[in-house]
This record gives C-alpha cells, sequence and structure tokens, in this order.
C-alpha cells in the first residue's frame, strides 16, 4: 500500500490530515500497526476466555457480586444471567466488534506540523518515561524494606533521574540521524550494553568493539570509548 511506512523495525500505515478542533487548527495522524493489532487481539480474547473459564456455569453465593469483581472493566462484553447461585455469560458480540476495530491503531494529534515519524517518537518517548515513574513510583513502595539510609534512597533517586535523561538524549540523537528506522532505542540500548570491560595487567579494557556498535556511536556522534591499542581482539582476529 502507497501509505506503508517503517519505524523501529514495524510497519506503519500511515494517514496525515490537517484538522481544525474548534477554532484551532491542528494535524492529525492515524497510525495503523498490524503487529500490535495481533497482540492486542490476542491479549484481549485471552482475557476474555479467563472471565468466561472463571465463571460461566459456575455457583456464587453473590453471583452478580462475583461478576463484577472477576470481569472488572471487561463487564461490558458480557450480558450476564444468574440462575440461582449460577452465572451463565453470552458475548455481546456487538461491544466486542467494536473493540477489536479499534486495535492496532493510534490517532494522535499536534499544534505544529510534523512528520508522523517524530510525532510517534515523541509520544513513545513521553509514554516510556511515564511508564519508568510508575516503575519508580512501584519500587519506592517496597523499597524502607530494603533502604536503610535516606541518603541511599536518595542516591538511588538520582541515578535514576540520570537515565532516564540519558535515555532521552540518546533517542533525540537516534531518531536525528534516523536510526529509528529500522531499530527501536531498546534495541540500540541492548546493543551497546554488550560492552564488557575486563581487567589485564592492572589495566581496565574494553572487549572488541563490534561492527554494529561501532556503527552506532558513529551514527550518533558518541566517541569510540577507549583507544584501539586497549581493545582486547577476539582470538583468531
Amino acid at each position: 500500500m502507497a501509505n506503508a511506512r517503517r519505524f523501529a523495525g514495524d510497519i506503519f500505515y500511515v494517514l496525515e490530515s490537517e484538522i481544525q478542533i474548534g477554532q484551532v487548527n491542528a494535524y492529525g495522524y492515524v497510525l495503523f500497526n498490524k503487529k500490535r493489532e495481533g497482540q492486542e487481539i490476542n491479549s484481549f480474547y485471552n482475557r476474555l476466555i479467563d472471565i468466561e473459564s472463571a465463571l460461566n456455569g459456575k455457583e456464587f453465593n453473590n453471583p452478580l457480586g462475583q461478576f463484577k469483581l472477576i470481569a472488572g472493566n471487561f463487564e461490558r462484553y458480557f450480558e450476564c444471567n444468574v440462575d440461582g447461585k449460577t452465572i451463565q455469560l453470552r458475548r455481546r458480540v456487538n461491544a466486542i466488534s467494536q473493540a477489536v476495530n479499534r486495535f492496532g491503531k493510534t490517532i494522535l494529534i499536534s499544534a505544529t506540523k510534523r512528520k508522523w515519524v517524530e510525532v510517534l517518537s515523541l509520544y513513545r518517548e513521553r509514554d516510556e518515561v511515564e511508564k519508568r515513574f510508575d516503575d519508580l513510583k512501584n519500587e519506592l513502595e517496597v523499597m524502607p524494606l530494603r533502604v536503610k539510609k535516606i541518603e541511599t534512597l536518595q542516591g538511588l533517586l538520582f541515578i535514576f533521574f540520570i537515565s532516564l535523561i540519558l535515555r532521552a538524549i540518546l533517542l533525540q540523537r537516534a531518531r536525528e540521524v534516523e536510526l529509528l528506522d529500522k531499530k527501536s532505542i531498546e534495541d540500540i540500548l541492548m546493543e551497546l550494553a554488550k560492552f564488557r570491560a575486563v581487567k589485564v595487567g592492572g589495566k581496565w579494557r574494553l572487549t572488541e568493539i563490534s561492527k554494529k556498535q561501532r556503527t552506532i556511536l558513529e551514527k550518533m556522534k558518541i566517541g569510540i570509548p577507549i583507544e584501539a591499542n586497549l581493545v582486547i581482539k577476539k582470538s583468531g582476529a
């Protein structure tokens, strides 16, 4: 299809349009990813079937209360009939179809005209930062059990904050040099994480830098972190 594009190794079908929200001119982007659609459909129906397995044909002292408790926000996808203490579920086909039709699609709006890949990258960056802060909050719930000094907690928070800044800088550089066309930022970080340092003769040295690692560093204009004569060559090289 003419609107097929690639981002971080995934194929997106992209529609861009100028829109108006009230008196404000904006730009809308509709992005469809088949891979994400499949993942969301699989997750959705697994959840439906789990609920049916837990409730359908089962007896409970408070069947409606149990249905609401287990189904949660999936309650709208079922008709729940109670015969005595027994629950009988039937799927709401129209509600399910409407949900499934939205899978794989992302709608983004920008106040300024940008390339779709930049809008998606910025969206993912914000989403990633929110997830990392959510992870941090979850960690803080149990951290008093493992951290005895306030100084240790402050140090962990500082390192976490710096890591977010460094990740944002790397993401920005990768976007500028179009590395995100074929790789995600996670792929890039995983490749760079393969650097290893060993101590030989009282000196710390890196294992040999791979071609992929060197390409990433050169494209992002990051200096090779060690002189060539301090790099340990692989056997036979």
